[in-house]
């Protein structure tokens, strides 16, 4: 018979992504996440060497995190999960998309730059891309929350009775 071993830490991971999304004020600090971590990053590194493998991809990245940030932030104020979407798209594709090409480019830096320079690219890069897929996901926590709180709302509403007196 077949054993799911992982069954404690998938429930883990839903009760954490399902406290996370229960405010909204958390929920909007996770949002910008990625975008806090880029910012640092770049301020931190902005004078070595390895910035210049980095330089002309961060700032098209800083642009759409200010982007998804802000656009997360009024959704989640203004209780709106179909624009949320677009912000969980965002992260996820570009964390996805920046996986694969993570992957590509340590096979091929691997053989190609100095080793040094793939840690650096390593360490920099794989935490980015671990907190764009986490941010994704309690957004999209957030997200069903809202909508099970805008159905709640609806049939309150339609099962109320008008009576009108002329």
């Amino acid at each position: 018979m077949p054993v799911d071993y992982c069954k404690g830490c998938r429930k883990f991971y839903t009760n954490l992504l399902t406290y996370l999304a229960s405010y909204s004020l958390i929920s909007g600090l996770i949002a910008g996440a990625p975008l806090y971590y880029l910012a640092g990053m770049t301020i931190a590194y902005h004078k070595s060497y390895i910035a210049i493998y980095l330089s002309g991809g961060i700032y098209s990245f800083i642009g759409i995190s200010i982007f998804a940030f802000i656009n997360a932030i009024i959704c989640l104020w203004r209780i709106w999960p179909n624009g949320l979407t677009v912000s969980i798209f965002i992260y996820k594709s570009i964390g996805h998309w920046s996986l694969v090409s993570f992957i590509i480019l340590l096979f091929y830096g691997v053989s190609q730059l100095p080793l040094e320079i793939t840690k650096y690219l390593f360490v920099m890069i794989m935490p980015e891309i671990l907190l764009l897929l986490f941010t994704a996901d309690v957004l999209r926590s957030a997200r069903s929350k809202h909508f099970k709180f805008l159905e709640s709302t609806s049939l309150s509403v339609k099962d109320e009775v008008v009576v009108v007196v002329p």
